[in-house]
């Protein structure tokens, strides 16, 4: 799909400029022939451009927000205009995926809105990222403080790009073209991101202008919605919107403003906190009392009439509560003690004291639910003392515990605050980077183990095998998964560090190293043959995950990404057959390679599993190598269909 072909053109001109506009068009294509104007950002002179474009035969279609639609529709009834949330904020080309929408409420407008170039990774940003011209581009200060004095000029405050800054952070950026100042190419990108959610500011051009007797002219609609984001830095997004539902105000479920109201001007915003404290109570008005005073002190607005009439009262309410805070901390702070004392067995090692396995199963399990801002990873680093075998044999268990002991003070004295070291199962350990790059982790590795070749710490003299993982080498959705395929990687590695000699280091570069091949769901109801092919595919990095039935096999499909299934015929309430009836039946299982096994491959059975579209049928016992081999091919094959 070529986009170019079928003439999208982002953003109208501005009217002086549209007679140069025109002519530089004329080089690729003409007015006739374009499909689509999508206008991101409005203008007052918009109606005499698109006026001018209908004239030199415009017939396309206008791509716009409601706000902008209404009156171009008024203007202009003949006019093809639809907007970016009829479509979904998505629109297709050609059958595919060619944009995608982004809302930004209030930069500096409603409804206003971002362009994503699916196949070329471009970011139209409309005015996000827009910077005042500079003097010298290559000044990079001058750059950043151009794009912080765009921002404070024309934006209500820092608070309103946090959102759009969320919603863009997973794509795929090649480029961000802003309307105004400079644009970005994809190195550039992400410290652009990150200096934007660093942007601090309130516009108070937004809080009020002067009229023509020079009298101050409050936007008590932008104030009132500056009181929604306020609340949004205490509550959830869910708790601020139900604040407001069955009220005189209507709030978008989407960007939590304030979109109609019965009230306008200074009733407005008194209304809003009489509402307010009607349904929260005085906490609330406590809450927000900072935010009233400041527009009183700095800007001269009134407060409203409740902080007059209740503050007698919020204020009674609030040292009832303060005292009541008072007495739940220090029963939290003895809870938390006896808590402490208790889970110390639990959640450590009784020989290190350092956290143990299950534990950090626990950090990962949450922390791996969202990735780090880019380019920060989630690093892990598992190490072994290459001589512990030999020194618990010559020395004993209590000199190798003692080894041990050392290593773990050795490491916690190296590494950084952030950091966390873990005692495995084993006699291995793992050091914990939560927000780190590929490069720092490996620089610690190096660190560590020179630091323990060195050391005269340990009963003689020994090296360390070291193992490094990243995040971003395994993209799987289950998170329980991620970590047992994380940890079955770094094990594997580990295994290679040791084989190539003393003190050596396994990544993802060095050679050798296994990869996670799959995970295999296999429903048996036989220990023995279970325990068998769990070993089986385990010795060539398959993970087996077992189910005794049919409706333990779902459970598991429903928690795990599945890439071969196995099942027994004979099962029992529900034969493998009426399973692979019941997967056939669900867009989601029905294409995941399926291998049924039995000790009667009769030809009736063979017929009714072609019928199902199973795609082998084996005979027990099962040939290791055949099975193997199988797998192998379903695999690559599935993988190909992808």
């Amino acid at each position: 799909m070529d986009v170019r072909k079928h003439n999208v053109i982002i953003e109208i001109p501005p009217l002086m400029y549209f007679d140069a506009w025109l002519e530089k068009l004329k080089n690729d294509t003409n007015i006739e022939a374009i499909e689509f104007f999508i206008v991101q950002m409005v203008s007052l002179n918009h109606g005499g451009v698109i006026n001018r474009l209908m004239e030199l035969g415009f017939h396309g279609t206008i791509i716009t927000t409601y706000f902008f639609a209404r009156p171009l529709l008024d203007a202009f009834p003949s006019l093809k205009v639809i907007t970016i949330d009829e479509l979904g904020r998505q629109l297709y080309i050609e059958g595919s995926l060619a944009f995608k929408f982004i809302p930004m409420a209030f930069l500096p407008h409603p409804q206003m809105f971002m362009t994503y170039h699916v196949t070329s990774g471009i970011l139209f940003s409309s005015v996000l990222f827009s910077s005042l011209n500079v003097n010298d581009p290559s000044n990079k200060e001058e750059r950043h403080q151009a794009l912080f004095d765009f921002h404070k000029m024309t934006m209500p405050s820092s608070e309103y790009l946090k959102e759009p800054l969320r919603r863009i952070t997973h794509l795929p950026l090649q480029a961000i073209l802003p309307t105004f100042g400079n644009h970005y190419l994809a190195q550039e990108v992400p410290p652009l991101i990150e200096q934007e959610f660093r942007l601090d500011f309130y516009n108070t051009r937004n809080v009020f202008t002067y009229d023509a007797k020079g009298q101050k002219d409050f936007n008590y609609l932008e104030i009132s919605n500056h009181l929604i984001v306020t609340l949004l830095k205490t509550y959830d997004k869910d708790h601020v919107f139900n604040l407001f539902k069955d009220s005189p105000f209507t709030i978008n479920d989407t960007t939590l403003e304030i979109s109609t109201s019965a009230y306008s001007g200074y009733q407005l915003y008194n209304e809003i906190f009489k509402h307010l404290y009607a349904v929260e109570g005085g906490v609330i008005l406590a809450l927000l009392e900072p935010l009233v005073s400041l527009y009183q002190n700095q800007y001269g607005l009134t407060r409203p009439a409740i902080y007059n009439s209740k503050m007698v009262e919020i204020q009674q309410e609030m040292q009832a509560l303060e005292q009541e805070k008072r007495l739940l901390k220090q029963q939290i702070g003895q809870l938390e003690a006896r808590m402490r004392q208790a889970s110390t067995s639990l959640l450590r090692d009784a020989n290190t004291g350092l956290f143990n396995e299950q534990h950090l199963f626990d950090v990962l399990k949450a922390d791996f639910q969202t990735d780090p801002h880019p380019p920060y990873v989630r690093g892990l680093l598992m190490v072994r003392i290459d001589q512990l075998v030999a020194i618990n044999q010559k020395y004993g268990k209590a000199t190798g515990d003692e080894s041990l002991r050392h290593l773990s003070y050795l490491i916690n004295q190296l590494k950084e605050s952030d950091d966390v070291l873990f005692k495995l199962n084993g006699p291995d350990l793992l050091l914990y980077q939560k927000e780190t790059t590929t490069e720092r982790l490996l620089a610690t590795t190096i660190k560590i183990r020179n630091a323990v070749a060195e050391s005269k710490l340990f009963i003689e003299k020994v090296s360390l095998a070291s193992a490094l993982f990243t995040s971003d080498e395994i993209d799987v959705s289950v998170i329980d998964d991620k970590i047992r395929q994380a940890m079955q990687t770094l094990e594997g590695r580990l295994k290679v560090a040791t084989s190539k000699g003393k003190g050596q280091i396994s990544d993802r570069h060095t050679s050798g190293t296994p990869d996670f091949a799959g995970n295999i769901l296999l429903i048996d109801e036989d220990d023995i043959n279970r325990n068998m092919l769990t070993r089986i595919f385990a010795s060539i990095k398959y993970d087996v995950i077992t189910a005794q039935d049919v409706l333990q096999a779902m459970e598991i499909l429903e928690k795990h990404s599945i890439d071969i299934i196995i099942s027994e015929i004979n099962l029992t309430k529900i034969d493998g057959f009426a399973f692979k009836q019941t997967l056939n039946e669900t867009k989601t299982y029905a294409n995941i390679p399926f291998i049924i096994v039995s000790h009667s491959k009769t030809v009736a059975n063979i017929r009714r599993a072609n019928l199902l579209d199973i795609d082998l049928m084996l005979e027990k016992p099962v040939i290791p190598e055949e099975l193997i081999g199988h797998v192998a091919r379903l695999k690559t094959r599935r993988q190909a269909s992808l």
